[in-house]
């Protein structure tokens, strides 16, 4: 009997550490979804919640010895895996966020670029303040190029209002397949 609760409390101890770092894994892949992360951080709590004290008193009972030695080992080791994915996680999202803004909304021509309002549509619209905003991006960008903003810059400059320091508000574009 005791080598059954020893496997049974080896594959719980197994599943406690591998389930939630599986968790976290797949969260960071979905950081543009809101919901999925958080349905991922409630359940990885839930998992984690309900599985960590049993197996730590499970331990805690097998080794009488050096059983404090354990139980701060786990709970070192679980703590610094929460920060180390904590502090990677914040740069991934906003890489990621950057990177499907460019690829879905900043459309380069030439020596120009422009923020594309209609992505997927038929006719790609520029519009003021998306310019304005797409500039502000480029240059808080930590790892963006000056050439970003430049291209953003010359879109504004070729399209202002005639007399005034303002850009003309909408422009519409035929999407070239």
């Amino acid at each position: 009997m005791v080598l059954k609760n020893s496997k049974l409390i080896k594959l719980s101890f197994f599943c406690a550490i591998v389930f939630p770092m599986l968790l976290v894994w797949l969260a960071q892949n979905y950081t543009k979804d809101v919901q999925t992360g958080v349905m991922d951080i409630l359940l990885l709590a839930i998992v984690v919640g309900l599985t960590l004290p049993n197996i730590l008193l499970s331990w805690l009972i097998l080794m009488k010895k050096y059983n404090w030695f354990i139980f701060v080992g786990i709970l070192v080791a679980f703590t610094a895996t929460l920060l180390l994915v904590r502090a990677d996680n914040e740069n991934k999202i906003r890489a990621n966020l950057v990177a499907d803004w460019q690829k879905f909304y900043v459309k380069k021509e030439q020596e120009v670029a422009y923020i594309d309002t209609t992505p997927h549509k038929s006719k790609h619209m520029a519009l003021s303040e998306a310019q304005g905003y797409g500039m502000e991006i480029a240059a808080m960008n930590p790892h963006g190029k000056k050439a970003d903003f430049d291209h953003l810059y010359r879109y504004y400059l070729a399209n202002r209002e005639t007399g005034s320091q303002l850009m003309s508000w909408k422009q519409v574009k035929d999407v070239q397949n």
